[in-house]
């Protein structure tokens, strides 16, 4: 069967995330009850043949979301971003990527909780390196069916200068 595997990094201001089962715990989320107001401006998706597939989430605040997979026919990679009071993007974005297929997201008003789900490709393993950038307020995921080295830490997202 078909797996997806993250590749951890030290990309969280230097914060050790535990992996628990198949699932990466943010360790930076705040209970659902504490929402502050940060809002997810936008989704930019980008293909490329030596890194894989690039989701790039835009935030106007630090936020850094929950994470898990599920494994199987249908694959999935998600995220949920917990404190959230607004979602600028589509509810669903097919895109054109060697390993995900479709980009759906939606916001929870109640609970404050965004999740965005990357539907992928059936039948590969996959594996998934992530960075957030900081200054950006930028949450970075790269889907590849080989292992990535992390970004380097001087690199930025990619987005404003480059094509994302």
């Amino acid at each position: 069967m078909p797996r997806i595997r993250y590749i951890l990094s030290s990309v969280f201001l230097a914060a050790t995330l535990p992996l628990v089962g198949p699932f990466l715990v943010g360790a930076f989320g705040a209970s659902p009850g504490s929402v502050r107001g940060v809002a997810v401006e936008a989704v930019h998706f980008s293909a490329d043949d030596a890194l894989g597939d690039r989701v790039c989430i835009v935030l106007n605040d630090h936020e850094v979301p929950v994470m898990g997979v599920i494994e199987g026919e249908r694959p999935r990679v998600f995220m949920d971003f917990l404190q959230v009071t607004e979602w600028k993007g589509p509810d669903s974005q097919t895109v054109k990527g060697r390993f995900v297929q479709r980009i759906r997201a939606h916001l929870y008003t109640g609970s404050g909780r965004l999740r965005i789900v990357l539907d992928m490709v059936p039948d590969y393993d996959f594996f998934v390196a992530q960075r957030y950038f900081t200054q950006e307020h930028i949450f970075c995921l790269w889907v590849s069916d080989h292992p990535l080295e992390k970004p380097a830490a001087g690199s930025g997202p990619g987005l404003g200068t480059e094509s994302c």
